[in-house]
């Protein structure tokens, strides 16, 4: 079953004719990451604009985010090896995804212990 934003097989069609409200359409509107790759701890609370500049000096942890992100979204984390910060016990990424008008839809947290155990939680709000 598809999720309740997405209406039917039509999203995998860049060229399909419909289009989806902006009220449907979801971005993340706040981001934690705590102890994961390079980052100690980060809160990202974009302002609505549809671009977010990370920048920073080398190995500050520019590239942890961006895989936090695709880790978040479900894809297979890049640094499945090792995603916990060095010398911690445990991490975590926290997206909530909103809608334009600022309404909270879902939240999605990805854990991690250095006993190797994992965590994925998806609620509705």
């Amino acid at each position: 079953m598809d999720p309740p934003w997405i209406d039917g097989p039509q999203w995998l069609d860049p060229d399909s004719p419909k289009e989806t409200p902006v009220s449907d359409q979801l971005t993340i509107t706040e981001l934690r990451i705590k102890n994961i790759g390079r980052i100690q701890a980060l809160t990202i609370r974009p302002d609505g604009s549809p671009l977010v500049k990370i920048q920073g000096r080398n190995r500050s942890g520019k590239t942890s985010t961006l895989r936090a992100v695709a880790a978040l979204l479900g894809g297979k984390p890049e640094f499945l090896d090792a995603p916990l910060r060095r010398g911690e016990r445990d991490g975590e990424i926290v997206g909530t995804l909103g809608d334009a008008v600022g309404k909270t839809h879902y939240t999605i947290r990805r854990t991690w212990t250095e006993e190797g155990k994992e965590g994925f939680y998806f609620t509705d709000a």
